[in-house]
């Protein structure tokens, strides 16, 4: 191998790996919880704040943003509930309280329960994924937590792609161990358990 088939090797070797990388985001107009008001994910700004969770102590910090990381894809998948589309790449990640864990966007299902910036239960009716949908998607880079809210729906979300999942991995007993004390000292809000016998507790929590 001579070194400009060395060099050619090379580039397409570290295209596939920033590809890989930068496999998490939203599209371009998705909203955004900064401040508790909902922002297009293009209005924001490396070193502003969003608005973040904290599941050890159930607080909403400023998370700073470090970088944003624009990148194209053509695969675009929708999830839906009765409130509507939530639309982000096949690796985002949400929280799935039936799992009990993050998942990717593309492995949400009908039995997918998200959770909203109160903490509620919001049943997904399943995905439908698009292919051949060339879209600009923005992945955040945060400080910790790493937890954000997105969509009109003000879903929970971690800004990790599957390339660092571990930090999703982290968060993940965090969350379930604030929903699981939540469920044992308050009263559940209206539509908390949708779908659910209270005396069951909450499923892939308990």
């Amino acid at each position: 191998m001579n070194m400009r088939q060395f060099l050619g090797l090379l580039v397409f070797t570290l295209c596939g790996i920033t590809s890989f990388l930068l496999s998490s985001g939203l599209p371009a107009g998705t909203p955004i919880l900064q401040n508790n008001i909902l922002v297009p994910i293009e209005s924001l700004q490396i070193g502003t704040t969003i608005t973040g969770y904290n599941p050890e102590d159930n607080s909403y910090p400023e998370t700073k943003i470090p970088d944003l990381l624009p990148h194209e894809g053509s695969i675009l998948v929708e999830i839906k509930t009765k409130h509507g589309s939530i639309f982000a790449s096949p690796d985002q990640l949400f929280y799935d309280v039936h799992a009990g864990e993050f998942k990717k966007s593309a492995e949400l299902s009908a039995t997918s329960m998200l959770l909203d910036k109160e903490l509620r239960q919001i049943q997904c009716h399943g995905i439908e994924i698009h292919e051949n949908s060339p879209t600009t998607f923005c992945e955040l880079s945060l400080e910790e937590p790493h937890l954000f809210f997105s969509s009109d729906q003000k879903i929970l979300m971690h800004n990790a792609g599957m390339a660092i999942a571990t930090a999703g991995e982290k968060a993940a007993p965090f969350v379930a161990k604030m929903l699981g004390n939540a469920a044992v000292i308050s009263h559940p809000q209206s539509g908390w358990l949708d779908g659910f016998e209270q005396s069951q507790g909450l499923p892939g929590l308990m």
